[in-house]
């Protein structure tokens, strides 16, 4: 449902991240069945070549932002 929010409303990575970042919303995850909890990753690009991987890190969304953010991994957290 977070990605086709981001699809159903915004253009562009810079409207997404500039709506996203002031979190109107917050995506709880369960913890996985071993108790480790769980990352959720978005990642968005445009036709400019904007990019940007989202991820809610303890509750808080963080957001990566540029041309450079082009791959992510959806089992670590993205600095790592």
């Amino acid at each position: 449902m977070w990605a086709q929010y981001a699809l159903d409303n915004f253009a562009t990575v810079a409207q997404a991240v500039y709506v996203l970042s002031r979190e109107p919303f917050q995506i709880i995850a369960p913890p996985l069945p071993n108790g480790k909890p769980l990352t959720i990753h978005l990642s968005l690009s445009d036709a400019r070549g904007d990019n940007a991987i989202l991820e809610y890190l303890n509750d808080k969304l963080i957001i990566h932002q540029g041309k450079k953010y082009k791959v992510m991994i959806n089992s670590l957290i993205y600095d790592e």
